[in-house]
Formats: structure tokens, sequence, C-alpha cells
């Protein structure tokens, strides 16, 4: 089997997102979709996601990855082709 599927409540609840390009955009609409607060861990992002950072929608964070931004995330989703994150 090569995917897990799964249904999960993420309504109100934190995701985060690790990566800001357009894999990131298109998670990050998905999520926003089914009603969670996202979170986007990133040095930069894409056109998309900064839209919906400057319009409320998403929380951002410029840095890098490190463990701490995951605290109180239901979901977290590697967005980024980066092995090592």
């Amino acid at each position: 089997m090569d995917f897990l599927p799964i249904f999960l409540n993420v309504r109100n609840r934190l995701a985060v997102i690790v990566g800001g390009g357009a894999v990131a955009a298109r998670k990050a609409d998905l999520l926003l979709q089914a009603g969670a607060s996202v979170r986007v861990v990133a040095p930069a992002l894409a056109s998309e996601l900064a839209v919906l950072r400057d319009s409320g929608r998403i929380e951002y964070r410029a840095e890098l990855f490190a463990p701490a931004v995951l605290d109180g995330a239901v979901v977290v989703i590697a967005a980024t082709n980066q092995p090592a994150v």
C-alpha cells in the first residue's frame, strides 16, 4: 500500500505546513477548506501563499524548520524538497 487513507477532523485545529512553494499552497488550500487553522513555516513564500498570509488566512513563520513550530499541531505536512526536513 502506497497511501494511508485517513479522515481527520481539523476544524478549528492547528495544521502545520513546512515549505512555502506550490505544493504547500495546494495543501494550505485544502486544509483551509476543511476549517483548519494553518501555520506555514518556510524561509520564503510562493505568491499563492503570500496572498493567504496578506489576507490573514494563514499564520506565516519566516524561518527554517525547528521542532518547536509543531507545538499544538494536530497534523503536519512536509511540503519541501529538502530531505533533511
